[in-house]
């Protein structure tokens, strides 16, 4: 089982490189949806046709997406343990602290 991840580049330039192709009779194709089946092909067109989708995975042809952060439920509760952490880290000699966030 090899999963197919795809991320965003972060860097902003494109150079007119890996453009999408459209097909739809609207102009836009259809997002990604968490449990589309879909081939390799038509996942990779979909997800180069929204920038707006961060990160997303086919899995044996399925699509799978994380569920957005929420600011209540994890935002600001993260900010309050690394302040914690970083409490502590600077009461005891020795340690290190690092995040992962972005």
């Amino acid at each position: 089982m090899n999963p197919l991840i795809i991320e965003k580049p972060t860097r902003s330039s494109n150079s007119g490189r890996n453009k999408p192709q459209v097909t739809s009779t609207n102009g836009v194709l259809s997002p990604l949806e968490n449990g589309d089946r879909l081939s390799r092909a038509e996942f990779e067109r979909r997800y180069q046709a929204h920038p707006e989708i961060k990160k997303a995975e086919l899995i044996e042809g399925i699509v799978y997406m994380a569920s957005p952060v929420r600011v209540r439920r994890h935002g600001s509760l993260h900010s309050k343990i690394t302040i914690w952490l970083g409490v502590y880290l600077e009461a005891t000699p020795g340690l290190d602290i690092a995040d992962t966030v972005g």
